[in-house]
């Protein structure tokens, strides 16, 4: 008589087990992460956009936009779409980034640092 109730239990502790993990956290911004930090997390995210998710990767650029940014490109489907578009598709699934920072002299005061960035992607041309 117990066995019924006690299989549901187990069921339903095992559905909200792997619903759990089948969407991984998206980092969120915080103090301790640096600039250069910020930039690598969004475009690690871009680069492997659907690795969590479908779109997780730009879920994740969002989540680290500054709110201005946010209040001119969004809501997030507004951003997912921007981001697909043409000007800004080649940073989807991209094959790899480098981050080069700069760092600018005038007439000995240091600036802020400034980031380079470089990335390596596929263009697909289709002859018919």
């Amino acid at each position: 008589m117990l066995e019924k109730p006690l299989i549901i239990f187990k069921a339903v502790i095992l559905y909200f087990f792997f619903i759990s993990f089948s969407y991984a956290e998206l980092l969120s911004p915080n103090s301790t992460i640096s600039p250069k930090e910020v930039i690598k997390i969004q475009l690690s995210g871009l680069q492997q956009n659907d690795l969590e998710y479908k779109d997780s990767g730009i879920e994740q650029t969002w989540k680290f936009a500054h709110p201005n940014n946010k209040r001119v490109t969004g809501p997030l489907s507004n951003f997912k779409m921007m981001i697909k578009s043409d000007s800004y598709g080649m940073m989807i699934n991209h094959l790899s980034h480098t981050i080069t920072e700069l760092l600018v002299n005038h007439n000995g005061i240091q600036s802020n640092p400034s980031w380079k960035l470089n990335l390596i992607f596929h263009i697909y041309i289709f002859v018919s």
